[in-house]
């Protein structure tokens, strides 16, 4: 685990208790969604891949779910 500079590779894995879904979509680059969403999610968060292109995967569940009418809690 770590970040290896001789190779220029990621290998992280972190625990996320709770993140509000569009700071997160922000921090990660994603692009907005289509329509107006809300809420938080925990998971786990696996990076890999080269220093200049990491790749992000892992598991994500819903802690609260918020679309622009609606509020779920899970």
């Amino acid at each position: 685990m770590g970040i290896n500079p001789d190779s220029g590779q990621y290998r992280l894995s972190g625990e996320v208790a709770g993140v509000e879904v569009n700071e997160l979509r922000k921090t990660l680059g994603v692009r907005p969604t289509p329509y107006s969403v809300g809420g938080a999610v925990r998971g786990v968060l696996h990076v890999t891949g080269p220093l200049d292109q990491p790749i992000f995967s892992g598991i994500v569940s819903a802690m609260q779910v918020i679309l622009s009418w609606l509020v779920i809690e899970v």
